[in-house]
């Protein structure tokens, strides 16, 4: 099969970004209102761009620039090639200061664009939360990926981020996630931080934000979103340092009390039979299997034993109360394995079989005996699959946790 040589396929790509530069204003049917604030207090004057995500390049939908209240209104058009779209908000003043801050740069992943809600806010913690998830796919302004990864990522958002009033998430501040130490501390932290910076409190805190964000050899961010995005991808950098940035009587708590282990922020998820979970693996949707493990004591386990939990790629679970027990699963082993068609196999712990239950986790009764003509891979401890740029490793008892990959830019 005959391929085109490099320069054609540049010159494609070239081409359709300027076709894409050339329709930006075409065809402006749709419309999304919202607010740009740093804290509490408004930001006037930023410039405020849509975009979609994409495979090959973001588009840009629109823009428009906000108030003296931070309120901005954009027309746009529907994306052509992805559904997520997202907006960034440059530069402005926020209320109480005296000339614009250029280093202010702030970033709301919306999502899909029909589900786009009425108003949107862009703040410090709607730009963490949207960098973390979207880590792996964001250059610059640009969010750019494979779909199954760029989807997934979106739909992460609203887990740690209300993107509507720019306050925490459902996830992050339910009763696993909000503790003192926990993940609402860590982005509340975060967002002080970065917040000293946006309103120039002192007035040299975006020069020791950037100083300290950027890990060794790279080059010192120009701007807040590329100051998290180092951070992000380098949670372990400077962990001290960033953390002496706090300062007491900023718009976000509760806080950290000392420096994190990491600047990762690690979502727990429950429900859909979770309960001691042994081996975890993830299917081509994205969608987490996990099996759990019997517990030594017989009220902790259900009378037909304890299955395999499904959990969509946003925490949300797919199995029911006690897990899947389809197939012959009784008690799931330590390993799983999830072949291309989302066929699962997972080992049943009392009889030493393989348990092959379907796509819904229902259907299907195949067994396989372990150490005859089963799949050797069944027999992995603690197996941990990445996909999407997520890493997501089981813990003992209800949850699990979910953290960036570290990785280069």
């Amino acid at each position: 099969m005959k391929t085109k040589p490099l320069y054609a396929r540049v010159a494609g790509i070239v081409l359709l970004a300027a076709a894409l530069y050339g329709c930006e204003t075409a065809g402006s049917d749709l419309s999304l209102k919202g607010r740009v604030i740093a804290g509490d207090e408004p930001v006037s004057g930023s410039s405020v761009t849509l975009y979609a995500a994409g495979t090959i390049i973001s588009e840009t939908l629109g823009g428009g620039s906000t108030d003296s209240e931070g309120n901005f209104s954009i027309k746009f058009r529907r994306p052509t090639e992805s559904g997520i779209i997202y907006a960034v908000a440059r530069g402005g003043t926020p209320r109480g200061n005296a000339s614009p801050n250029e280093a202010l740069a702030l970033l709301t992943v919306i999502g899909e664009v029909d589900g786009r809600p009425d108003r949107v806010t862009l703040n410090e913690l709607t730009t963490i939360a949207s960098v973390w998830t979207n880590s792996r796919f964001l250059s610059g302004s640009a969010i750019i990926g494979n779909g199954t990864g760029i989807y997934n990522a979106a739909g992460n958002v609203r887990n740690i981020v209300n993107i509507e009033t720019g306050a925490p998430g459902g996830v992050i501040v339910n009763a696993v996630n909000g503790s003192p130490a926990g993940a609402l501390a860590s982005i509340n932290t975060l967002g002080d931080i970065i917040h000293a910076c946006a309103v120039l409190s002192p007035a040299d805190a975006c020069e020791t934000l950037f100083s300290a964000a950027a890990p060794p050899g790279w080059s010192a961010p120009g701007d807040t979103l590329s100051a998290l995005h180092d951070i992000a991808l380098n949670p372990w950098n400077n962990i001290d340092e960033i953390f002496s940035l706090l300062s007491i009587g900023e718009p976000y708590s509760p806080v950290l009390d000392s420096p994190p282990s990491s600047w990762a922020v690690a979502l727990k998820y429950t429900g859909g039979g979770l309960d001691s979970p042994g081996a975890l693996a993830i299917d081509a949707d994205g969608n987490v299997w996990v099996t759990n493990s019997l517990l030594s004591g017989p009220e902790d386990c259900p009378s037909d034993g304890a299955g395999a939990t499904k959990l969509a790629p946003d925490g949300t679970p797919l199995s029911p109360a006690f897990g899947f027990t389809g197939g012959g699963i009784d008690g799931a082993g330590s390993g799983i394995a999830v072949d291309q068609t989302g066929e699962q196999r997972i080992p049943d712990h009392p009889r030493r079989h393989a348990a092959v239950p379907g796509r819904d986790g229902l259907q299907g009764q195949r067994q396989y005996e372990q150490g005859r003509g089963g799949d050797s891979r069944l027999r992995r401890k603690r197996m941990v699959h990445q996909q999407q740029g997520f890493c997501r490793v089981p813990r003992m008892r209800e949850f699990a946790d979910v953290i960036p990959r570290r990785g280069p830019r």
